[in-house]
C-alpha cells in the first residue's frame, strides 16, 4: 500500500509544470510564437489535350496556381 502511495505521489511530482523563473528576459516573453508553415496546394490532374498520337491519355497534375499561370501563357483568360 505504501508503495503504491509513494509511487503516485512520485508521478504527481513529475507531471507538474516548473515554476516560471524570476530572471526570464523581457525579450523572449516579447518574441512572437513562430509562424505555420503555409499549407501546401493540393494538385489538380486533368488530361492534356495538346498531346496526339497515343491512344493513351497524358495526365498533368499541378497546382490551381499553375493551371492558373498555364492558361494565362496560352492565353485563355
Amino acid at each position: 500500500m505504501s508503495l503504491m502511495l509513494s509511487l503516485a505521489l512520485i508521478a504527481a511530482d513529475i507531471q507538474t509544470p516548473p515554476a516560471p523563473s524570476a530572471e526570464a528576459s523581457p525579450t523572449t516573453a516579447a518574441t512572437p510564437a513562430p509562424a505555420a508553415p503555409p499549407a501546401k496546394e493540393k494538385k489538380i490532374c486533368k488530361v492534356d489535350e495538346q498531346f496526339t498520337g497515343s491512344r493513351l491519355a497524358k495526365r498533368r497534375c499541378l497546382t490551381e496556381s499553375q493551371w492558373k499561370e498555364r492558361e494565362r501563357s496560352e492565353g485563355r483568360d
